[in-house]
């Protein structure tokens, strides 16, 4: 995992380095990611990084979605800096990258062509949050951030793409409840940190994904990326 965003900036005109904001997560917090990707058989380990900063930018457009359509920065940045990610990218290895603020003032991370296996989670933008009057004040910058970089890692298998599930937005989000809980919701919910009562489970420690039956099947994301080939692209 990579930390952007104090790595390279330029002040008085000049390219400094500054030391870096840290990682995206804690290692206790990479811990927590790693169990909740074990529920899906998935194995995650983190890798070594070539490239530890990336130029400083205070706000990006994230405007390519899930979907990959738009344009964005944040599709070129990736594009330029992250370990060749479009081209030659190792099987079966994630990206994420720890970002400072998205253009979209409620974005606390974005997954961008999943072609490029890239997700930004927008620390910056979740230590304002809790420490403001949003849905969010009040809750640990820390177990926020790492929920947010499962969610955005979800993103990076597919799932709730195609076909959508019933209440889907069809670029990766459902309207689940989590597979053991009515009350709380799916992880990969659409309106996760929209509702004021589950505004909370942002940063519970709680990262639940939801199984349906439905006609056709079971409808899950843990069966989504459970079956998905390998090696991953």
């Amino acid at each position: 995992m990579t930390s952007d965003a104090v790595g390279i900036t330029n002040l008085t005109g000049s390219d400094v380095y500054v030391p870096s904001y840290g990682p995206v997560v804690s290692s206790d917090g990479t811990r927590a990611v790693e169990r909740y990707f074990a529920a899906m058989f998935v194995d995650l380990v983190s890798a070594p990084v070539r490239v530890p900063y990336v130029p400083f930018v205070p706000k990006l457009n994230s405007g390519r979605r899930n979907d990959g359509s738009g344009s964005s920065d944040a599709r070129d940045l990736a594009m330029r800096w992250f370990e060749a990610p479009h081209r030659a990218v190792a099987p079966n290895h994630r990206m994420m990258i720890g970002a400072c603020r998205s253009t979209s003032d409620d974005e606390l991370g974005v997954t961008i062509d999943p072609e490029l296996v890239a997700s930004y989670s927008f620390r910056q933008r979740i230590d304002d949050d809790v420490a403001s009057q949003s849905v969010l004040s009040g809750l640990d910058p820390e177990k926020v951030a790492y929920e947010n970089t499962a969610h955005e890692l979800t993103h990076q298998w597919r799932v709730n793409v195609s076909p959508a599930p019933p209440g889907g937005n069809g670029i990766g989000h459902c309207a689940e409840n989590a597979f053991d809980n009515p009350r709380m919701f799916c992880h990969m919910h659409g309106d996760w940190g929209d509702d004021p009562h589950h505004n909370g489970e942002r940063g519970d420690t709680v990262m639940k994904l939801h199984y349906v039956k439905r006609a056709n099947g079971a409808d899950s994301e843990y069966l989504t990326i459970r079956r998905a080939p390998e090696p991953m692209p």
